[in-house]
């Protein structure tokens, strides 16, 4: 692929400032048609949330449409978007191709991550302009970059701007770090690439900050690098196995390096370690200073946070960690994070668990199950373990951690009659599902097709 940045050397003369405008522009041609086929619009529909809000903080639902962008990952018919474009949906279409060759079709939802906000389409397509991941780590302050998607619903717009920020975290407890670019993004554009001036996507455009309801300048995408990761997951089992090593942090300072006696003034501060952790496992202990992870300097525990939020369960991690004075290397494994509904997903499989009719990994509420997810009202019913990646059916809103209790007023006890209500329903038929989502109940309504 021909980069911008070539086309510039090529056609910049010495010869005024017309001559390296039009460089520009040429490159910038030529970076929209490298680039655009892989650009979709999505729509989705669902019910949801019309309304929040007011004295009686009372929430109105209603059929609810939203729309967004998204680009292909996977020439067989990948598709990475946002998670709340698709949120609460029971049908997602996409846009594929420009001008008289756009065609809609069905897309499957395959996996969502709400806490990255990033959603996985699968549609049937072979041969499709898949978009190549670049390096979000190599990324600049001040690189230019372009954005592109379907703001407003205008279809195929491209927007330039600057890497504001490489790295920007919105909140210190948060272990999320964004993109920040001043490049045009606006509703619409959500799920959408942040490309570099050679074509790879390096970020998904997420949100933005403003006090008008439109662009100020202040956009934010998901860096290719934890995208890339996440899309790996959600294209195996669904999900994400989100990691962590079993020890408690905090930020090493000046005023504990004194207090303790330490002539070390930053880093991470173990402070406690989990019993059969996996920190446990590798021999470290409170007071251990981390001072590295993966070679790369950890300044505080929320950069340590940051650095273990992009791991997955079953990897192994290099910790420089700081001893009484002494520097040392440790490697720990990764472990699962603690989560009821994730640890449930793993338990099940297509062949015991699977509800075909619409791709759901389901188990019983029992007493072992009751233990993984604390406080149900009630001791029987589903919960909706996972979705089955491979399985093509009919998209509902349950979530995974939902527990059906009732299908069209009728009470469900066990997997076996869920399979059975599923398998009785005729195309044009009303469902209404009774779930608890989590501590509260809700009626989930879709139209079987």
């Amino acid at each position: 692929m021909r980069s911008v940045l070539s086309v510039l050397i090529l056609l910049v003369a010495p010869v005024g400032i017309g001559a390296e405008l039009r460089g520009l522009s040429a490159g910038l041609e030529i970076l929209s048609e490298t680039v655009l086929p892989s650009v979709v619009e999505v729509a989705a529909s669902g019910y949801g949330p019309l309304q929040e809000g007011g004295p009686t903080k009372v929430s109105v639902v209603g059929r609810r449409r939203s729309t967004g962008s998204g680009v292909i990952v996977g020439a067989d018919g990948y598709i990475l978007t946002n998670a709340h474009v698709v949120a609460n949906t029971q049908r997602v279409r996409v846009s594929i191709g420009g001008g008289r060759g756009a065609a809609w079709v069905d897309a499957k939802i395959i996996g969502q991550d709400e806490e990255t906000d990033l959603a996985l389409l699968k549609v049937e397509r072979e041969g499709l302009a898949a978009l190549p991941f670049g390096n979000s780590d190599a990324l600049k302050q001040g690189q230019m970059v372009v954005a592109l998607g379907s703001p407003m619903g205008l279809k195929n717009s491209m927007t330039m701007g600057v890497l504001s920020s490489a790295r920007r975290q919105l909140r210190e407890e948060d272990p999320m770090t964004y993109l920040q670019t001043d490049a045009t993004i606006n509703p619409g554009n959500s799920g959408g690439p942040l490309v570099d001036l050679d074509g790879r996507l390096i970020g998904i455009n997420t949100f933005i900050m403003t006090q008008s309801g439109g662009s100020e300048g202040l956009g934010f995408a998901i860096p290719s690098n934890m995208a890339a990761g996440i899309y790996e997951q959600l294209k195996a089992i669904g999900r994400v196995q989100r990691g962590e090593i079993g020890a408690s942090l905090q930020n090493m300072t000046p005023g504990l390096a004194a207090g303790l006696g330490m002539g070390q003034t930053w880093g991470a501060i173990v402070t406690d370690i989990g019993e059969k952790s996996a920190a446990e496992a590798a021999g470290l202990v409170a007071k251990d200073i981390i001072v590295s992870l993966d070679g790369a300097p950890v300044e505080n525990a929320t950069q340590f946070a940051m650095g273990i939020f992009r791991h997955r369960a079953g990897e192994t991690v290099e910790l420089g960690v700081v001893r009484n004075g002494k520097e040392m290397q440790i490697r720990s494994a990764v472990l699962a994070k603690a989560d009821g509904a994730g640890q449930l997903a793993k338990k099940v499989s297509a062949e015991a668990n699977l509800v075909p009719q619409i791709g759901l990994l389901c188990v019983d509420v029992d007493e072992t199950t009751m233990k993984m997810l604390p406080g149900l009202r009630r001791p029987y019913g589903v919960i909706v373990a996972a979705r089955a990646p491979s399985v093509s059916s009919q998209q509902t809103l349950l979530q995974q951690g939902d527990v059906v209790y009732a299908i069209n007023g009728k009470l469900i006890p066990d997997l076996t009659s869920f399979r059975a209500a599923m398998a009785s329903f005729q195309p044009g038929d009303a469902v209404v599902f009774e779930v608890e989502r989590p501590g509260n109940l809700a009626l989930v309504e879709f139209e079987w097709e």
